[in-house]
């Protein structure tokens, strides 16, 4: 097996770790085994659309190598008791080639997507044309009616709502006409909690909000935004429900306040307005010379010409592209670094590997497959956060790394490394930037539903991450569980189902609030803990000191509204790398600079650090 692949990735289990820590302690025979069982995982993970059987025997094999790693870091004298697992080894390599699994075909040709930091891809490409969809827009907004009006930016998924509405944001007459405004992205399954405390949250930015209920939340909205001419930017709208209980934070006042919509659904975009269909802007297709701008630019670079002998094939692209800047962008991601040397040739392999539906669902996934194995390990990775989820960039990077996705020889070229996979997905269109602060400095990420959809199903076909939310109260697990992420947001009665035998998991992510956060004791192979954890009593604390039994943990990182308890002891956490509590801590382990392996230490909320 190829030694230089990442530790763990979500196609090949943990094979690249063992791979190192079996190499030197296996007989011939054993170590034969092993590698031709690793060899056989990473042909079939090449497949583009394997058997069932092939599908089955890669879930065993990878279920085998966790199963395994955990053995080998929990167990002493693991060397001598190897006897079961190598059983396995043999009966999946048995399996192999009783399925004749050989003469699955490999799709081996990955596009080498090339990083251009700071490359701009033009997305604007035709918004702020004079009478265009900003001008529009804008004239609507400040057209002196002192009546709250609410709009509605209307059109399929990758059309480019977001990014009219993100450009109606940063418009500094826009800016200068409001009191205050707020920009908040919503989701399938929308956690009103959440939205209605970032909008208050900006609204209201020296006041940070204390409410944690939804109706203290709008009454709190309503007080606040009673007199002041305000905008409010709700993105990504699915459902009436969301709106019928977001229009109940805003006073309709008369002091010419203006709330801004977006959605794929036309009839939640009629009931934002009010059925008043003039106040509807429906989002068209870019034209055929718009659609050829945007892809120049976002290939070659603004104001350059693409190679002549590109044209034929590069008009074929933008055809099946079919105006959506989304697809434009992803597609123009996977040919930028084929730019020069045998150019036409490249292209025209891009061209005929491309699906025949137009969809921005379609093209995506054709640019996912195009993605290095280790790229799509860490895109499939933020299925741990909900559609939408604000995300920061150094958090992901640390967290890739905590996670063994990332293969390079020192701490510092491992976060570059990570770096670099974020920042080609940010410029695919698979992680979009929310910069709602003004500054040329982007700060927040998040992940949008069609990109998330896409990594819940490729998560779900690997069995990667388990996903459980507040709405899935029979839930039965068929597979092993490596990767937990519970998803339950504000709701107050949402609870982990008690027969899913977790005891394996290696990754834990909470988002909810503290009173539904399950037991961890029984955990013992966690080497991941992330906890986005609310309050929902009065005077309450959170007790972390169970974590001092998570002996193989390498990332802790706790984000919470009220007062966090570490141990007293955290000296036993030799693995440990990554300490962040954005949180109150009453007392500090004094053992905690002791750590031997900690890189990243951060503790909020007036935390003393000991001497």
């Amino acid at each position: 097996m190829d030694l230089l692949l990442p530790p763990i990735s979500a196609s090949l289990g943990a094979m690249g770790s063992l791979a190192h820590k079996l190499d030197a302690l296996l007989d011939t025979e054993h170590k034969d085994e092993m590698g031709k069982l690793g060899t056989r995982l990473l042909e079939l993970s090449k497949a583009r659309d394997p058997p069932v059987t092939a599908r089955i025997w890669m879930k065993d094999v990878r279920e085998l190598s966790y199963d395994m790693e955990n053995f080998v870091d929990t167990e002493e004298d693991w060397i001598h008791n190897m006897s079961p697992f190598m059983g396995r080894v043999k009966e999946a390599n048995a399996r192999y080639e009783r399925y004749r699994l050989e003469s699955v075909p490999s799709h081996t040709y990955v596009f080498p997507i090339i990083h251009h930091r700071g490359r701009k891809t033009g997305l604007v490409v035709g918004l702020h044309d004079k009478g265009g969809p900003v001008d529009r827009l804008c004239q609507l907004l400040t057209d002196g009616d002192e009546q709250l009006k609410v709009l509605s930016i209307v059109g399929v998924g990758g059309i480019g709502k977001t990014t009219l509405a993100k450009q109606l944001w940063r418009e500094h007459k826009l800016r200068d006409y409001f009191h205050c405004r707020a920009f908040v992205r919503t989701a399938k399954k929308p956690d009103m909690r959440r939205i209605l405390r970032s909008i208050l949250a900006q609204v209201r930015p020296h006041q940070p909000p204390d409410a944690s209920e939804v109706d203290d939340l709008i009454h709190d909205l309503t007080e606040h935004l009673q007199d002041k001419r305000y905008i409010i930017i709700i993105d990504d709208i699915w459902d009436t429900s969301v709106w019928d209980v977001a229009t109940c934070a805003f006073p309709e006042g008369n002091h010419g306040s203006r709330i801004i919509t977006t959605t794929e659904i036309e009839d939640v975009a009629l009931a934002c307005c009010s059925y008043q269909s003039k106040y509807i802007f429906k989002m068209e297709p870019l034209s055929v010379s718009q659609s050829k701008q945007l892809f120049t630019n976002a290939v070659f670079g603004s104001g350059k010409e693409k190679s002549p002998q590109l044209d034929e094939v590069s008009d074929e692209i933008i055809r099946i592209c079919d105006g959506l800047p989304q697809a434009i962008i992803s597609i123009s991601s996977v040919l930028v670094s084929h730019r020069e040397a045998n150019a036409v040739e490249n292209w025209e392999h891009v061209q005929n590997n491309l699906p025949t539906s137009t969809t921005s669902d379609e093209i995506l996934n054709f640019c996912y497959n195009s993605l290095p194995s280790c790229v799509q390990t860490c895109l499939l990775y933020l299925g741990i956060y909900p559609e939408n989820y604000i995300i920061l960039k150094e958090d992901i990077m640390k967290q890739w790394v905590a996670e063994c996705f990332i293969r390079a020889p020192t701490e510092k070229e491992k976060m570059e490394v990570a770096g670099s996979y974020f920042d080609m997905l940010v410029n695919m269109g698979m992680i979009q930037h929310i910069d709602i602060d003004y500054s040329n400095a982007v700060l927040y990420y998040a992940v949008n539903h069609m990109v998330h959809d896409l990594i819940t199903s490729k998560s779900i076909e690997d069995n990667f991450i388990t996903v459980i939310d507040y709405s899935q109260r029979q839930l039965r697990l068929s597979n092993k569980v490596s990767r937990l992420s519970l998803q339950f947001g504000g709701a107050p009665f949402a609870t982990t189902p008690a027969s899913t035998g977790l005891s394996q998991i290696r990754s834990l992510t909470f988002i909810g609030l503290m009173s539904c956060f399950p037991s961890v004791v029984e955990f013992k192979l966690l080497r991941f803990l992330n906890l986005h954890i609310w309050s929902d009593q009065p005077s309450t604390y959170f007790d972390l000191r169970v974590i001092c039994e998570f002996v193989l943990l390498r990332y802790l990182q706790v984000t919470c509204s009220d007062t966090v308890y570490l141990p007293d002891q955290m000296q036993g956490l030799k693995h440990l790398e990554t300490l962040e509590i954005n949180a109150r801590v009453i007392v500090i382990p004094s053992d905690v600079v002791h750590l031997q392996s900690l890189l990243h230490l951060r503790l909020g909320g007036g935390t003393e650090l000991p001497e």
